[in-house]
C-alpha cells in the first residue's frame, strides 16, 4: 500500500522504525535503533516485535537474539549441562 506520509504521523513513525531496523541489520549501524529499542514490547526479559529470523540466537548479539538467549533455560541431564 502506498500513501502520502503527510497524511498521518503514524505512517512517518512506521517508516522511521523500519529504517532504524534496516540500518541495524543491513549496515551494522545501531544509532537509530538504540534510540527506540526501549519502546518495543518486552515480557519476561524477552524483546517482542523484533525477531532476527535468519540468525542462530546463541551466536548473534543483536537486541532480539540477546534477550532470547538470556532467558533460555539450561536443561541438565544427569547433572551435566
Amino acid at each position: 500500500m502506498f500513501t502520502d506520509s503527510k497524511l498521518t504521523r503514524m505512517l512517518q513513525w512506521a517508516d522511521f522504525v523500519a529504517y532504524a531496523v534496516f540500518r541495524r541489520y543491513e549496515h551494522s549501524d545501531s544509532a537509530l535503533l538504540d534510540r527506540i529499542i526501549g519502546k518495543f514490547a518486552q515480557s519476561g526479559g524477552v524483546l517482542h516485535g523484533l525477531v532476527h529470523l535468519l540468525a542462530n540466537y546463541q551466536e548473534c548479539y543483536c537486541p532480539a537474539c540477546v534477550t532470547r538467549r538470556s532467558t533460555t533455560k539450561i536443561v541438565t541431564i544427569g547433572g551435566v549441562a
